[in-house]
């Protein structure tokens, strides 16, 4: 039987350290999962998660250059 080791490496943040992160409550992290403006993982029916890799592109694409007079 093989394994596949891609999902060994996986960093999965809660729904508290995301919201820790942004510096935003819990239910904004959850708009934003419900929304599909972030990814986001269901466990089970209490239990939400998302990748780390999805986080820093989230971050990633809400960065604006902003212009000097």
């Amino acid at each position: 039987m093989t394994t596949n080791s891609n999902y060994y490496n996986i960093e999965m943040l809660t729904i508290e350290a995301v919201s820790e992160i942004l510096n935003v409550s819990k239910a904004n992290v959850f708009i934003l999962i419900k929304t599909g403006e972030l990814p986001g993982y269901r466990l089970n029916a209490r239990v939400y998660r998302v990748k780390q890799v999805d986080l820093e592109s989230y971050i990633e694409s809400k960065m604006y250059q902003v212009q000097t007079l």
